[in-house]
């Protein structure tokens, strides 16, 4: 059912995907080849069979157009897309069908939890992260992610998954640049999936810097160091493995 003009739903997804037609990486217009993907799933998406009357299937809807957005945003019109590259990009579109299929099937069980969301809500920032400092250029591996992430979801909740681990991810990632030790992609794919599959954990890090000068008589030697007090909330953790009890 194609959605009335002013509806505000539609209003937000037709936005998201003009955005995603004239920005790409770094400002450049996105890839010339999936401009016509873009325009496929718009359509698609507005073209639902549904009532936008505000219930979780429009807003799932809508997710889905700001995932698109964000994945055309890791690319640029600058470079032309290989044939492989393309072969990829319809792959990352079918995990947005496999979305939406999704949502139009719990919406016909009239469920009222929107746990969909939270799944799309973490895709969402996956590309959105990445669009901004790229944890992977190779678009096979940022589909990889995506893909495993789409259809993996419970499994890995069930075991610890959350976006808070995307997130303690990317400050990782983040972090290892600002210390010169950025990681190869083919690193950083194997740590993500090694982490998902409870192989890999987070530790804290804890810095000491100088905050002030304190003023001693002559004869005092060294420096003030004052310990720094642990933050109870952040521990070591990792996701589960497979078998193993909570």
């Amino acid at each position: 059912m194609c959605a009335e003009k002013n509806n505000v739903f539609i209003y937000r997804m037709k936005e998201n995907m003009k955005e995603a037609m004239k920005f790409g990486f770094k400002d450049h217009s996105c890839a010339e080849e999936i401009k016509p993907m873009i325009e496929a799933f718009y359509n698609q998406s507005i073209n639902v069979d549904i009532k936008w009357d505000g219930a979780n299937v429009c807003w799932n809807i809508e997710k889905t157009m700001e995932i698109m957005k964000y994945i055309a945003h890791n690319t640029r019109n600058t470079r032309k897309l290989s044939a492989e590259e393309v072969e990829t990009f319809k792959k990352i579109f079918d995990e947005l069908n496999v979305l939406q299929a999704e949502t139009l099937e719990l919406a016909s069980l009239s469920k009222k939890e929107n746990t969909l969301y939270d799944k799309m809500d973490c895709i969402c920032e996956i590309a959105c992260k990445n669009s901004v400092v790229s944890i992977f250029r190779k678009y096979e591996y940022l589909w990889q992610i995506i893909h495993r992430v789409n259809t993996e979801w419970d499994d890995l909740c069930s075991r610890g998954f959350s976006l808070k681990v995307f997130y303690d991810f990317w400050d990782a990632f983040i972090y290892d640049i600002s210390c010169g030790q950025r990681k190869t992609e083919e690193e950083n794919l194997e740590n993500f999936m090694a982490l998902l599959d409870g192989k890999m954990k987070f530790v804290p890090v804890y810095v000491y810097k100088p905050v002030c000068f304190k003023l001693v008589g002559n004869d005092y030697e060294g420096e003030v160091i004052i310990p720094i007090s642990k933050n109870e909330l952040m521990k070591p953790y990792r996701m589960r493995q497979h078998g193993e009890d909570k």
